[in-house]
């Protein structure tokens, strides 16, 4: 004899999904209204008042299921005895119901009762204490993400042009050098890697592309609009002629230029460049990237708890990362962190797939002197990017390593020495 029917069975399955995804809905609710007050009381709060009404409505209809398991207990004693056995999260009138069952079905019965108390009790003293690792995890996050946001502020200066606004940084002296930065960066971002790449001696200007942080992204965000923002803070700063060092997604951008403003560029640096059309399908990895990064507060965390596997998802493998030298793992730690706060660099991050860089036919008309450096093994911007633009370009020299990850992180000291020799004969 079947002790559950095909139906029953699915009610019993619909409600336990039911709950489970009630209680999601009362935490991202919840979570919601954290993430728009950043007040971690408010958060707890209003997840435990969400509770309330579930115990309200066992409460006022305690009598009713009483009753109505008294009926199924006399009609089909079977799945009562089941329901007894099994729901040891609904208060039940005891005594009404256990004189109809045997000794020894009593005694399972009282133990799972008891199981499920101990159970309860045990959820009960871990969500307490997950939420108190929330809480906890989200005034950590707050002081951090403040400290970022100030930091990207103080750091930097907008100039209005007649082609719009464009943020920028300058540190240095010597030799100009403009430095266009990638996916996710901003002039931060490109700082940091500029001066990695290069070495001291450079006036670096680093700027942040179409929708990074400062700088807005407008109808008229094309690669050609980028490089007439890219001579006109030139200009302001009177500047005649720069370095061109366009890393990762970077690099249409500092084609475009080079392309445009061949008297403005004294050399151009691609590294790990974009300079192919990416396609319009979006990779998987890019999508997650890109949900992630919706978030300020979902980057962090994931950052906090999974930042082996995201430095994976963005070209940096897990073996490349453990060889690295404590300081070139700061180096590709500090990749990620500047990507803090990741709100404002959100628009240029989503632009990115609308962008196409030049054609192969008009790379073959730049006369700037370019080195390309490339590792065969970058799984965000394939090495193909690196042939295609050498074998596009009469002026190029390629520089591939058969490792290092994206940017080259693993190759730090050798690229800077490979620039300056290629700067040095290019002068």
């Amino acid at each position: 004899m079947k002790v559950l029917s095909k139906n029953f069975s699915l009610l019993i399955s619909g409600q336990v999904i039911s709950v489970f995804g009630a209680a999601i809905l009362r935490f991202a609710l919840s979570l919601d209204v954290l993430d728009r007050t950043g007040r971690a009381d408010v958060f707890a709060t209003l997840l435990a008042l969400s509770i309330v009404p579930g115990i309200i409505l066992v409460t006022v209809v305690r009598r009713d299921m009483i009753d109505g398991f008294k009926f199924i207990l006399h009609e089909k004693p079977y799945i009562a005895r089941t329901m007894v056995l099994a729901t040891d999260y609904i208060i039940i009138d005891e005594g009404r119901i256990m004189d109809r069952l045997t000794q020894t079905e009593k005694g399972v019965a009282r133990s799972a009762r008891h199981k499920g108390i101990i159970m309860k009790i045990v959820v009960l003293l871990v969500a307490v204490l997950l939420l108190i690792l929330f809480s906890t995890s989200y005034v950590q996050f707050r002081g951090e993400i403040a400290a970022a946001r100030q930091r990207v502020l103080e750091g930097s200066t907008v100039l209005t042009t007649e082609y719009g606004e464009i943020e920028y940084a300058v540190e240095g002296d010597g030799p100009a050098a403009l430095l266009i930065h990638g996916a996710g960066g901003g002039y931060d971002q490109g700082m940091l890697i500029g001066k990695k790449a290069l070495g001291d001696g450079y006036q670096f200007i680093s700027v942040s592309r179409f929708g990074y942080l400062r700088s807005p992204l407008t109808e008229t965000s094309t690669v050609e609009h980028q490089a007439a923002l890219y001579a006109a803070l030139l200009d302001h700063l009177e500047i005649d002629q720069a370095v061109i060092l366009g890393a990762s997604a970077g690099g249409p951008s500092a084609l475009q230029f080079v392309h445009d403003y061949p008297d403005r560029s004294r050399g151009l640096v691609l590294l790990s460049a974009v300079t192919m059309f990416m396609g319009e399908e979006i990779p998987l990895s890019t999508k997650v990237i890109n949900t992630i990064q919706k978030s300020d507060f979902s980057y962090w965390l994931v950052l906090k708890t999974f930042r082996p596997q995201f430095s994976e998802m963005i070209g940096i493998p897990q073996d490349i990362y453990e060889a690295l030298s404590p300081e070139d793992k700061q180096y590709a730690d500090d990749m990620l962190s500047f990507m803090h706060p990741m709100s404002p660099r959100y628009p240029g991050n989503i632009h990115e797939a609308r962008i196409r860089p030049l054609s192969g036919e008009a790379m073959g008309t730049i006369s700037v002197p370019t080195i390309i450096l490339h590792a065969q093994d970058d799984s965000l911007v394939t090495f193909d990017h690196a042939v295609f633009a050498n074998n596009s370009m009469r002026h190029s020299e390629l520089v591939s390593f058969e490792s290092g990850g994206h940017a080259l992180v693993a190759e730090t000291a050798v690229i800077t020495d490979i620039i300056s020799d290629f700067l040095t004969r290019n002068p």
